[in-house]
């Protein structure tokens, strides 16, 4: 027997691509029947481009033009638009007669319009299979052509290019009626009402920022602040918050490699020091923590990609590969402006265009993206960053739909919303930040100065902390608010 065997070394590539004539007859002869409103039904699913014989993609075409002027469709105005269409484009005669034939047999092979939508996915259905051929040709093609510039990225480029052709082309037209867009509206407020979480958005997992936020596919978000701040720590917290609810995430480090988030994740659920943690210097007791950590996480839907030449193509062929095989929900991104996409010719004009694709990437992938962000302007990093901050960064702030900033002094993270597209974004929220855990606890209290008076915390064990972190930063107004707080809510 010879290796590799015949059937799979030699595929039958060159066999006829698939088509349904039947079908495509079938579905004019409905259009001719039910008329203007069948033709609405039909046109959600195909387009001219969809048929493969000239007969039904010009009668398709006639009808579609006597449909936006709002005038009859049938055999005869079908047959006098087809002759207007074709006027001086010679390239485009038919033989006399050809198409009236071919309208009346339409009429005739069905008796009635309510199959149209059918035929119509029929036909769907063979051109994606058509199209993927030739995106397979196309494939093989850059492939033995190789890149033009000798970049393995360019050629990478040019292939997800050619396949994102491909899924954008085989995505049904969205052309919807005043009665679809009611019956549509009507299912999700349905869905809303039972609490479907597809439609009324994941959990933050922070009490005072899911008053207001939630993660609904789709959505690009950005966490802005200057080095330093801690945009890693919170990404990364976000994250395991969110796999605690039970929600799919994914964690794409392009800043640092997978063995320190991992040191950085299991002190934080250990509450360990991170520190012990990399000089191999913990007490048996830290390391029972370690092994419990380590078996909760094995349990929560999270995965990760350490990629330090992570590109905006390579993101998107990841995060379609995770969502089919784990369902993520959320991406999280450290960060926006490591990412190596070359576009353009200055940083502005290359963020921009990065921002650009992951909006994009969200919303064809319907997940939420959450990146972290950079911000160059030089200002107090103790107070919070403006959405003008932003603006120097390329087009972030328009692609965004919500913007969170960060702020810091000593141990207290201020996270302030900045943007929000779809609620409030008057929210202002304080976490005490234990570094040498690397956790992050919500302080829940009114705010009150710079950053706010501590009466309880989410994790009543660090109050005491987060009141003492807080006394070393509040002027001396502020102290006497606090004072005043404390005496009708005292910390227990």
């Amino acid at each position: 027997m010879t290796y590799p065997p015949r059937e799979l070394a030699e595929p039958d590539l060159q066999r006829q691509a698939p088509e349904d004539p039947d079908a495509e007859r079938d579905v004019i002869g409905s259009a001719l029947l039910g008329g203007v409103n069948t033709l609405v039904d039909i046109r959600n699913i195909l387009s001219a481009d969809d048929f493969t014989r000239w007969q039904g993609r010009l009668a398709f075409e006639a009808m579609v033009a006597l449909a936006d002027r709002g005038e009859k469709i049938d055999v005869g105005t079908v047959r006098s638009e087809a002759d207007r269409l074709i006027e001086g484009h010679p390239s485009r005669t038919f033989p006399v007669g050809v198409l009236l034939d071919y309208l009346i047999e339409a009429m005739a092979s069905v008796p009635t319009h309510v199959h149209a939508a059918s035929y119509a996915r029929r036909i769907r259905s063979v051109s994606i299979r058509r199209k993927m051929m030739g995106v397979a040709n196309e494939l093989m093609r850059i492939a033995l052509v190789g890149p033009s510039d000798g970049s393995d990225e360019t050629m990478m480029g040019r292939a997800n290019a050619t396949f994102q052709e491909l899924l954008t082309g085989a995505t049904s037209n969205t052309l919807f009626t005043a009665e679809q867009l009611a019956d549509r509206h009507y299912e999700l407020l349905m869905k809303r009402e039972a609490k479907d979480p597809s439609v009324i958005g994941l959990p933050t997992g922070f009490q005072q920022l899911d008053e207001a936020l939630a993660y609904f596919p789709g959505e690009l978000w950005y966490v802005a602040a200057r080095p330093g701040i801690g945009k890693t720590a919170i990404l990364k917290d976000l994250q395991m918050r969110a796999a605690h609810h039970g929600v799919p995430t994914m964690f794409v480090s392009v800043e640092q490699p997978e063995r320190q988030i991992m040191d950085r994740t299991m002190a934080s659920m250990a509450k360990v020091d991170s520190w012990k943690i990399q000089k191999g210097q913990m007490t048996f007791e830290e390391w029972q923590s370690i092994w419990k950590a380590n078996a909760d996480f094995r349990k929560l839907p999270v995965t990760m990609i350490d990629d330090t030449f992570m590109t905006t193509a390579k993101l998107d062929a990841a995060v379609r590969a995770a969502k089919a095989k784990h369902d993520i929900k959320v991406v999280f991104l450290d960060y926006i402006g490591l990412l190596a996409d070359e576009y353009g010719n200055s940083t502005y004009e290359r963020v921009t265009y990065v921002s650009r694709r992951l909006a994009q990437i969200a919303r064809a992938n319907e997940v939420t993206i959450v990146s972290a962000c950079q911000l160059s302007r030089q200002s107090d990093p103790g107070e919070l960053p403006h959405l003008d901050h932003l603006r120097d960064s390329g087009g972030l702030e328009q692609d965004a739909f919500v913007v969170l900033g960060l702020a810091r002094k000593d141990d207290i993270i201020r996270i302030g919303v900045l943007k929000n597209r779809n609620g409030k974004s008057n929210i202002v929220m304080n976490l005490y930040y234990n570094a040498a855990t690397l956790k992050f606890n919500e302080i829940i209290a009114p705010s009150i100065g710079a950053f706010g008076a501590v009466t309880r915390a989410t994790e009543p064990a660090v109050a005491v902390e987060a009141k003492e972190s807080l006394a070393k930063i509040v002027d001396d107004e502020v102290g006497r608010a606090v004072a005043a707080v404390d005496r009708t809510l005292p910390i227990k």
